[in-house]
Formats: C-alpha cells, structure tokens, sequence
C-alpha cells in the first residue's frame, strides 16, 4: 500500500511519499496515480477475447475510471466503459493501490477486423495509451 507521511521540519508541513519513483513533496500532499497496465498482449488475433489489468496506485479524492479502444488514428470506439476509480469524486483524498481486471462482469471485448488499436486509460484525469495489434 502506499504510505504517505507529514514530517515537521523547520515549522512547515512538508509530505513525503513513499511511493518508488514518486516526486509527492510540499507543504501539502500532491495528488497523483500511477497506472500500469498488466497482461494487455502486444498481438492478438481476430475475435480472441482481449483480457487485461489495471493497477492504479497514488494518493487522490477519487474520480473517474475511463477507458476505450479505438482503432489506431480514428475516434470510433470499439469498446468502452466508465467507473469510479479509488473512489466517487468529492470524497475525501486518501492513497490508493488497486487492482482491476478488464473486462468487468463476464463481459467479452472481442476485435473483427485487423489493424492496430489504442487502449486509453484515464484514471483520476492522468492518462496512458497502449498500442497493440490484430491480425
């Protein structure tokens, strides 16, 4: 889990997270995830179900989970689905380390056509895109 921690140091607040690679430092503690996808294949082929992981981890109030893939260079969505992510917006912020597999309630996400698509990942307004291929 992440831990984030206020020290006093010279009479200011100050955070540090504990988070590897995390640059969380200032009189208060930043928001921030990290997402990392997990078992996305770099090639699948017509029609295989498509199956992966999110991790998001980071410290936030919550907000949205959103994410689509599009075929590579146009804005039609091939799949999609929207959820909160650590929690609804307005809550509280707290660190978060959360695992989600995709896709959610035995729902399948299969391709038809060849070519190359991007999975895009927003978690809490932080972005990532990840390019794979059908044949």
């Amino acid at each position: 889990m992440t831990v984030h921690e206020i020290k006093n140091k010279d009479g200011y607040e100050s955070t540090l997270c504990k988070m590897e690679g995390c640059t969380c430092r200032g009189t208060h503690m930043q928001f921030h995830t990290d997402i990392t996808v997990l078992e996305l294949k770099k090639t699948y082929q017509v029609d295989e179900p498509i199956k992966f992981s999110l991790k998001i981890q980071g410290y936030s109030p919550g907000g949205w989970m959103i994410l689509s893939i599009k075929a590579d260079g146009k804005m039609e969505e091939i799949w999609h689905t929207k959820r909160f992510s650590n929690n609804a917006p307005g809550w509280s912020a707290h660190p978060f380390d959360l695992l989600y597999e995709f896709p959610f309630d035995k729902e399948i996400i299969k391709i038809k056509n060849p070519g190359l698509y991007v999975l895009e990942i927003s978690v809490n307004q932080h972005e990532v895109y990840e390019k794979f291929e059908v044949k």
